[in-house]
């Protein structure tokens, strides 16, 4: 009797492991696509509802094209003693010109200047020139005023 069990057991086992690797062989050849037909007759599953992607793209602005802008004066991290000091420099010719926020236009050469009031301590000095085209530039430098009576 204990060799009946035995066998069938055996014939059970081996119908399950035959019947598992039969699906197992199926769902396998049923995700490669058949190499004798052609693929745009292979059928490609669509989404059931649109994918909606949580990135949002942002273009940033394009970026200018810079203008020459050269300070002829100050010269960058210098120490004065005076309370104000003429920033000068080139640019091309008739641009707009901001110094610390104070406009004015380069000549039609592209020069100018002008004078500035310092405070006692580092003073930060931005330049920024624009042509008519938005092209533009910007100079940052430090200038020192020391102020000779307070010392």
């Amino acid at each position: 009797m204990n060799k009946i069990f035995l066998i069938v057991g055996a014939v059970v086992l081996v119908l399950i492991l035959a019947t598992g690797g039969y699906l197992f062989y199926q769902a396998s050849q049923s995700q490669i696509p058949n190499p004798t037909k052609p693929l745009n007759q292979i059928p490609v599953p669509t989404p059931a509802r649109p994918v909606v992607s949580p990135i949002v793209s942002v273009t940033p602005p394009a970026p200018r094209n810079q203008i020459p802008l050269t300070i002829t004066s100050p010269i960058d991290g210098a120490s004065v003693t005076a309370p104000t000091i003429t920033v000068a420099g080139t640019t091309v010719p008739n641009a707009d010109v901001s110094v610390n926020e104070k406009d004015l236009t380069a000549d039609a050469t592209g020069r100018f200047s002008t004078a500035i009031a310092l405070e006692e301590g580092d003073n930060p000095i931005l330049v920024a020139a624009s042509d008519d085209n938005g092209n533009a530039s910007e100079v940052e430098l430090t200038i020192t005023y020391n102020n000779p009576a307070v010392q």
